[in-house]
């Protein structure tokens, strides 16, 4: 008194009541109240962000696990990254999200939806979120993205590239990763990444590891004579 008013007071004593009937001790439920409060704030989008990908981890390259937390940094975290996650909404997200459709990078606002909505459905699924994920339909706010094929040349122009890729300025270990990517058609990570140990000159064989392949299964390639000059 005077912040509590009489009328306010008779209702706390109302609510107190209700809680003694229920079997509940107002001071320990107020108390619970408090705590449960206290943790929601502490689980923010980042922090939550960071929990889920850890296990992503698991299931993809450390290329793409890296992709996937500087998009967020990036587009996500500056603006909503210390929000608690029950703070978290539909309309809040795409208002975060609308300078990037409105610069035209569709395809990252795909990816980000997509991310943004495994992270929410991991704090579902680990009792960090009550009910349903709350962002669940917000890709449905922008235009979805135009598929396009990456251009291609036709077999017949293939004597052309390597040619222009032997006489190309180019240091040497490019121009030899180049062409060590075209002979054996692996992702450039994975050429990028080639180790001596992978190497096997008697079996003409070159295994990449599961470690270093996107499905996590090792790969062998083989190699001809040139590809072993």
């Amino acid at each position: 008194y005077p912040d509590t008013s009489l009328a306010i007071a008779r209702d706390k004593r109302a609510d107190a009541r209700t809680l003694l009937h229920q079997g509940l001790d107002p001071k320990v439920y107020r108390e619970q109240q408090t705590t449960q409060a206290q943790q929601a704030a502490a689980n923010t989008l980042e922090k939550i962000a960071k929990d889920w990908l850890e296990v992503k981890r698991s299931k993809v390259s450390q290329d793409h696990a890296d992709d996937i937390w500087r998009s967020l940094e990036l587009h996500v975290f500056p603006y909503i990254g210390k929000q608690a996650l029950n703070e978290i909404t539909a309309p809040l997200v795409i208002q975060v999200l609308k300078p990037v459709a409105n610069k035209g990078s569709l395809e990252t606002i795909k990816r980000l939806c997509q991310r943004l909505n495994e992270i929410m459905v991991f704090a579902v699924n680990t009792g960090l979120l009550d009910g349903a994920n709350p962002i669940a339909g917000i890709k449905d706010a922008f235009q979805q993205p135009e598929k396009k094929h990456l251009p291609s040349i036709d077999p017949d122009q293939l004597p052309e590239l390597v040619s222009r890729i032997h006489l190309a300025s180019l240091r040497t270990t490019t121009r030899l990763l180049l062409l060590w990517q075209l002979h054996t058609m692996v992702r450039p990570s994975e050429a990028a990444g080639t180790e001596w140990n992978e190497i096997d000159r008697e079996n003409c064989t070159w295994t990449i590891p599961a470690e270093r392949m996107k499905k996590k299964k090792k790969h062998a390639v083989p190699l001809t004579d040139e590809m072993l000059k």
